[in-house]
């Protein structure tokens, strides 16, 4: 090896070694969630799933108290008519355009109810909340409201169940 080449050598080594011995750069810290989840099932009396019965079921965030972070129903919904309440649930990331969207899925205050009864509410503002369950058997459509749901905190998921009498 030629002089030029050993010190070219001697230098890489020299800038790996100082690489390696350089203390660790701290840890990114993990992020502190701003929002929770509401989870739950939609059962019938006797702890079984409505797949079969259902043919399509939401459950809706209702805001007792209007919250500009949340997308929520309120009073207003008890005046729609129950189609045009599940007309107005619309997918994510799709084309919506010409639809009167008040919430969306899989995030945006609502969610649609699993054939195993299961639904999971993401992305909630802390904060106290009722639900609408919007249930579609046969052609018919109904909305069933909800209390009594608990208050979601920020990294923490809210269990709400609830069986059909």
């Amino acid at each position: 090896m030629n002089r030029l080449t050993r010190l070219v050598m001697s230098s890489l080594l020299f800038c790996l070694l100082l690489s390696a011995c350089a203390p660790a750069a701290p840890p990114e810290p993990t992020p502190t969630p701003d929002t929770g989840e509401i989870s739950g099932s939609i059962l019938d009396k006797d702890g079984k799933s409505l797949v079969g019965l259902l043919d399509d079921g939401w459950v809706a965030l209702y805001c007792p108290e209007r919250n500009p972070r949340t997308r929520c129903l309120d009073a207003s919904y008890k005046e729609m008519d129950a189609s045009e309440l599940v007309a107005s649930i619309c997918r994510l990331g799709e084309d919506n355009s010409g639809k009167n969207c008040l919430l969306f899925y899989p995030i945006g205050g609502a969610a649609r109810i699993s054939p195993d009864g299961s639904y999971t509410l993401m992305d909630v503002p802390p904060g106290q909340y009722e639900l609408v369950l919007l249930i579609v058997s046969s052609g018919i459509m109904l909305t069933v409201h909800l209390t009594d749901v608990g208050p979601v905190q920020a990294g923490q998921v809210t269990r709400f169940d609830f069986r059909t009498k």
